[in-house]
This record gives structure tokens, C-alpha cells and sequence, in this order.
């Protein structure tokens, strides 16, 4: 996965920023397509921790949140949820010997209020 995200940054430098511009813009292309399922590509590449960094730093997950209520779909609105589980939870501090509930959460709520800008 990291090989894969080096190569984009190196040739794309802006495909992220574009990934997430193309999801959050409802009429985004001409031919009308749903593009729903960008929301599964973008889960899958929260599983870095590079792509959770990037994420965290800029204001993507901001504009991803909008996608969370009711208008829209079950897919975008489940996969949206699932970006910002990844991003809230990192994976690595479950098998940390020195596990701290309270840092964990206070993480958890550290990035929520970075999304809400509380």
C-alpha cells in the first residue's frame, strides 16, 4: 500500500486533494455518474497511516463529514463513517504494551474536534 501511495504522490501530486474534491462535489462530473463508491477507495486507503496524516492535517475529513446524515446514501454515508472510524482509531495503539485508555480517548476526541473546529 505505501509503495502504491509513493507512486501517486510522485506522479500526481495532487490526487488526493482531487479524490476527495471529486467525492464531496455531488454533480462532480457531466455524465451524471454516482460516484458513491469513491467513498470504498477512500476507506481502504485510511488503512495507511500516511493517508490518516494527511486527512488529520488538512481540512478533508471537514468536508467529509457532511456526508454522514440522512440525504445521502447508505453506501457514501457507511463509508464516510468508516474513513472516520480509521482516522479516529489508529490501528497501531492497540498493541502498544503501555495501552492508555485515557490518551486513547482523549486521541479519539482530539481529531473529532479538529473536524468540528471546537
Amino acid at each position: 500500500m505505501n509503495e502504491f501511495i509513493e507512486n501517486l504522490d510522485k506522479n500526481y501530486s495532487k490526487w488526493l486533494e482531487n479524490l476527495i474534491q471529486a467525492f464531496s462535489t455531488i454533480d462532480f462530473n457531466s455524465k451524471k455518474n454516482n460516484l458513491d463508491y469513491l467513498s470504498a477507495l477512500l476507506v481502504n486507503l485510511t488503512q495507511s497511516k500516511a493517508i490518516r496524516q494527511r486527512l488529520k492535517e488538512n481540512d478533508h475529513l471537514k468536508r467529509l463529514l457532511c456526508f454522514t446524515d440522512q440525504k445521502h446514501s447508505i453506501i457514501r454515508r457507511g463509508s464516510v463513517a468508516c474513513v472516520l472510524k480509521n482516522c479516529c482509531f489508529d490501528h497501531g495503539l492497540f498493541f502498544r504494551k503501555d495501552f492508555n485508555e485515557k490518551y486513547f480517548f482523549r486521541s479519539c476526541f482530539f481529531v473529532l474536534q479538529k473536524i468540528m473546529n471546537i
